[in-house]
């Protein structure tokens, strides 16, 4: 691959990502379902991947988002833990560090296992009630047919905000 075309296929992930969030499944676009080369190197280096595995089970894989508001973009992936089998989400930020959400560790409404997940997309902080998260990327994850939660950074730790029904 040229470097134009690594250059563009560059772009491409950072504009979808800026532009509402997610690269969808490998088999319709397998050179966007990867994760960022940093993100998968801040995986290992938190040592997640002896206890999480990722885990495809929604499309899109992943979604991009300034999740922490310090204008780079961050990565959501879902999870799943190795020994329990519980699905979750795992957030990490690109100036470093990484969060977990389920897989085996309750978090707000969602619980310790998010295999309910259904369907999820980052929206504006601003859409978040209240504005507390304005500034920042946050995560709508919805149950089929069902109410969900909106996710979101407050600045020291993330948030669980009900949403829907």
């Amino acid at each position: 691959m040229t470097g134009w075309a690594v250059a563009a296929a560059t772009v491409v992930i950072a504009v979808g990502g800026i532009a509402g969030g997610g690269c969808t499944a490998r088999s319709k676009h397998p050179e966007h379902a990867v994760l960022p080369v940093w993100a998968r190197d801040e995986f290992r280096r938190l040592g997640l991947e002896e206890r999480l595995e990722i885990h495809e089970k929604i499309d899109p894989a992943f979604q991009l988002g300034d999740f922490d508001g310090d204008g780079q973009l961050d990565v959501a992936t879902l999870v799943r833990d190795r020994s329990s089998g519980k699905v979750g989400i795992v957030i990490l930020h690109r100036a470093g560090g990484g969060h977990v959400l389920g897989a085996g560790r309750p978090f707000g409404n969602g619980g310790d296992d998010w295999n309910w997940l259904g369907s999820w997309k980052v929206i504006p902080g601003e859409q978040v009630p209240g504005g507390v998260a304005a500034g920042r990327s946050a995560l709508l994850v919805e149950k089929p047919e069902s109410a969900g939660g909106l996710v979101y950074w407050n600045g020291s730790e993330y948030v669980w905000v009900p949403w829907g029904d």
